[in-house]
């Protein structure tokens, strides 16, 4: 089976790190980046199966990624987790495919991403060779 790909958008290295350790283990490949910039860029020269940003980030908003990815991918899957969603352009909005607030709750997000990606969710085990 291959792997989904989730890019993984954020600039606060605190979430960065979560997202690392919810992961590990789990089957899929997963990038990250810490700006619009770079996750522009990124999602330009790639291929991913899911798009995890922050709404709020240092130099844009999540929800233009969104767009972007939505663009470059008809029927993209993105997943926006924010404080705020005040600014989001409602547009953009409609081509999410799921909001979750902060302080992210790990299982319901986990529980999403297997949701949207239409993947049963495999809880990490420790038995593996």
């Amino acid at each position: 089976a291959v792997q989904p790909k989730i890019l993984i958008v954020d600039d606060d290295p605190v979430m960065l790190n979560i997202y690392s350790r919810v992961f590990s283990g789990h089957d899929y490949v997963v990038v990250f980046a810490n700006s619009v910039a770079v996750a522009s860029a990124l999602l330009v020269s790639n291929h991913y199966d899911l798009l995890v940003t922050d709404q709020m980030l240092g130099d844009g908003l999540g929800t233009e990624l969104v767009l972007l990815f939505s663009q470059k991918n008809p029927g993209a899957k993105s997943l926006i987790v924010s404080g705020s969603l005040a600014e989001a352009d409602p547009q953009a909005l409609s081509a999410v495919s799921a909001c979750l607030g902060k302080p992210l709750d790990i299982d319901r997000f986990m529980e999403t991403i297997a949701k949207v990606l239409d993947k049963p969710l495999v809880r990490p085990t420790d038995n593996k060779p």
